[in-house]
């Protein structure tokens, strides 16, 4: 520890008379500025400068001297007040660090209950459209965590991405603030475009199928959505696109719960554009006695819904809305009554074949008896796992959010419908009778609405990540005809007894070579493992699973081009419900094929 000594006692005494050494080297290199002396004894180096004007020399500062640990101690607490031992704790500071550990402890709680509540919104979220490429890797519980975080980042740039024909806009609502809503752009009115009921090449018969829009106090959304059904309305396209969609005419009605006044304009500003162009527009108000500021969400919505629609409904098939237009733009008021209704809400953008996927649709719908209506939107059609535009099939579980009623169903229903609710009660075996819908692989409808609705959002984040449709595929040169019930089950369950039967663990690999069947034997186990390998929706109503075909659900786990995946009761079930589909009535058959028993009455 006393290293540095022999040096220190060096440099004393050349600050007292100078070096010899140092002073011969000064007489022979008198240009020198400075030298140095090793001690004999250390390896220490002292340093000498020598000043030439004035002969002598002056030692640089000596190193710094080693001093023992214990006496910094005593240094730096020399002059310090010592605190009270009451402050240091029991045990001569043993408190401060216990202190100290139960602060660590608490922090590494708190980090773990961070991670684990990340974990579940993972889980929550987990529907990305990129699963496929993590999918060999679910089997490990890294690679599901990482298949979750993934989708969760997927999920997060989905809301973000704003697509290049679109614009922002942001609108203010008096009860929930500022919200911002990615329009579509408008198209122009074009010269030439559109046809009215006196035009030669079309009828009056021709106005027989209107679109009904409700709406209540989104004005943002209802114009969103008025935008998109100008844009791919059939008598607002030109050239050889004019005319696409079969019925030119699809006259249009709004119908506006309450009185709001931001609503109203956007509906006289559609009215005024689609006049130019041939179609009437007709604004219609359900009268509501509520406090106009009044929020309803939950059940109050959900009455108020089914009360508006009813009454909408109503007066529509009876024609009497068109003649209480509140627009006063609508000249030809003698429209004949409607055969169909296509039916929106405010916060649903459609596609630009979508009045054509309907029109195609529209004869099977009036003449099959066994279609309860006609769907443009899929529950399961998320991004990467649906792929062929032209593909319809028939599904026991309505989805709605798009939809095609005929006269003769509603007829049925009308009189019976219901005070809340309205489309859990449209799946109910009473109201259902066996009957199906028709809908397509690839959505033709995208629900945006994802604030200030009735549902607070439930399935938020599955709607959002439902691929729409662009193609803007030729309906009028596409055979539906395969749809006929007996001809469709011949053929489907001969596709889904064909495909290749695997396991749950091998399914994602089989299902890159070739169609594939996997078999649940009860609906806990459809629950259980769906989650882990496929983003799809996993609920039932009324013992239907959601999109499913008497009992069978299909995806295509790997999207355009890939096979399809059937998940399936076992095959010995299959073969039965074939047969008894051909047997039973509808309504008896339909309540064979329930995955859940009823509830009890």
């Amino acid at each position: 520890k006393n290293r540095n000594l022999p040096a220190l006692n060096a440099w004393q005494a050349a600050a007292r008379q100078p070096n010899d050494a140092a002073a011969a080297v000064s007489q022979a290199e008198p240009n020198k500025m400075m030298t140095s002396t090793r001690s004999d004894t250390e390896d220490d180096v002292v340093i000498i400068s020598i000043d030439e004007r004035a002969g002598s020399a002056h030692s640089q500062e000596p190193p710094r001297q080693h001093i023992p640990t214990t006496d910094r101690r005593r240094r730096r607490t020399r002059g310090r007040r010592k605190r009270p031992p009451s402050r240091r704790g029991s045990g001569g500071g043993g408190g401060g660090h216990a202190i100290k550990v139960a602060a660590i402890l608490m922090s590494t709680a708190l980090s773990m209950c961070w991670v684990v509540a990340c974990l579940l919104v993972f889980r929550q979220d987990a529907a990305s459209p990129d699963h496929h490429a993590t999918l060999h890797d679910l089997r490990h519980p890294l690679g599901n965590l990482r298949h979750d975080f993934l989708a969760y980042r997927e999920g997060l740039r989905r809301k973000r991405e704003v697509m290049t024909d679109n614009v922002v806009v942001k609108t203010k609502d008096v009860n929930a603030g500022e919200a911002t809503v990615h329009q579509p752009k408008l198209k122009p009115v074009e010269a030439g475009v559109g046809a009215t009921a006196g035009d030669s090449a079309i009828s009056k018969s021709q106005f027989d199928s209107p679109l009904i829009i409700f709406t209540f106090r989104r004005a943002d959304y209802l114009r969103r959505t008025l935008t998109a059904v100008w844009n791919h309305h059939p008598a607002n396209k030109s050239g050889d696109k004019k005319g696409e969609g079969g019925n030119i005419a699809y006259p249009i009605v709004v119908s506006q719960d309450g009185d709001d006044a931001e609503v109203g304009e956007v509906i006289k500003d559609f009215a005024r554009r689609f006049t130019k162009v041939g179609v009437p527009v007709f604004h219609a108000k359900h009268p509501k006695p509520e406090d106009p500021k009044k929020k309803l969400r939950g059940e109050d919505a959900y009455k108020a819904l089914a009360v508006h629609f009813g009454w909408a409904l109503k007066r529509l098939f009876v024609g009497d809305i068109y003649k209480e237009d509140e627009t006063n733009l609508a000249d030809d008021r003698d429209l004949p009554l409607p055969q169909r209704v296509i039916i929106l809400e405010e916060d649903i953008e459609v596609a630009p074949d979508f009045f054509g996927f309907l029109h195609a649709i529209a004869p099977l719908l009036d003449s099959d008896s066994s279609i309860l209506a006609v769907s443009a939107f899929n529950d399961n059609g998320k991004k990467g796992i649906v792929g062929d535009v032209s593909r319809l099939v028939r599904s026991d579980f309505f989805p709605g959010l798009g939809w095609m009623i005929s006269r003769r169903t509603w007829a049925e229903l009308e009189p019976k419908w219901p005070s809340g609710y309205w489309d859990d009660w449209l799946r109910e075996p009473k109201q259902r009778q066996g009957r199906q819908i028709i809908r397509p692989e690839v959505s033709r409808t995208f629900h945006f609405g994802s604030d200030r609705g009735a549902s607070y959002n439930q399935f938020g984040e599955a709607l959002l990540d439902i691929e729409l449709d662009t193609a803007d595929f030729e309906w009028e040169k596409h055979d539906v005809s395969y749809l006929e019930r007996n001809k469709y089950r011949d053929a489907y369950y001969s596709k889904v007894l064909n495909a290749e039967f695997s396991t749950w663990k091998r399914a994602m690999q089989a299902v890159q070579n070739a169609d594939v069947r996997v078999e649940y034997n009860s609906w806990k186990q459809f629950t259980k493992n769906v989650p882990k390998m496929l983003p799809l929706m996993t609920d039932e109503k009324a013992g239907v699973p959601r999109t499913a075909f008497e009992a069978i659900v299909e995806t295509r786990p790997y999207g355009p081009g890939g096979h399809l995946m059937f998940l399936t009761p076992p095959a010995s079930k299959l073969r039965e419900n074939l047969k008894n589909g051909k047997s039973m009535t509808m309504l008896d058959f339909s309540e064979t094929l329930r995955v859940v028993p009823p509830p009890e009455k």
